[in-house]
């Protein structure tokens, strides 16, 4: 009994979530300001539908934000906060996060061939580790050392803000670097 309630709630709660998502989408299909639907919903709320827009109907992103910066492929790590999407979007390229393209269960080394394989150029993580072969960075050393082509890692801080911020200050960089 007390399962099924709990399950109840649970299919309820995401009911409710997929109806805020496709409100969200509504909104931006009859053009409204992207500043008034950030006034109207939470950030939870608008990681959910950014994050899920980016799989399935990236045209409303480009609606949304504006057409990417390039058609430069980029891919956020899943430590990354989904919220940086809009920056990696407006000022590098075309975004998606690799929990909702390759699952959330791939580790590092599965992540990273995924990346090359489907075209990503860039791949931005919170992970700093330099060295080491469980390390996107390391990894991605190791693999180009021995004359593969690897997407550029691109290492964020943990705060999201800061994230946005080195997002757009580097981010003529990050393109000539996806483009070399």
């Amino acid at each position: 009994m007390r399962n099924h309630k709990r399950q109840l709630a649970k299919t309820l709660k995401l009911e409710q979530t997929q109806a805020h998502i496709d409100a969200v989408a509504n909104m931006i299909v009859g053009d409204v300001p992207l500043q008034d639907i950030k006034r109207q919903y939470k950030p939870t709320i608008l990681r959910k539908a950014f994050s899920q827009f980016s799989v399935d109907n990236y045209p409303l992103l480009n609606r949304a934000f504006g057409e990417a910066a390039s058609g430069a492929k980029v891919l956020i790590d899943e430590c990354v906060d989904p919220m940086v999407l809009e920056a990696a979007h407006t000022h590098i390229g075309i975004t998606h996060l690799s929990s909702l393209v390759f699952g959330k269960s791939v580790k590092d080394p599965e992540l990273l061939v995924l990346a090359r394989d489907h075209g990503y150029g860039c791949i931005l993580t919170k992970d700093r580790v330099p060295t080491g072969r469980k390390s996107l960075h390391g990894l991605a050393r190791i693999m180009s050392k021995a004359g593969e082509i690897v997407p550029e890692i691109v290492a964020l801080p943990d705060c999201a803000q800061r994230s946005m911020h080195v997002i757009r200050e580097k981010a003529p960089e990050i393109r000539a670097l996806i483009q070399a």
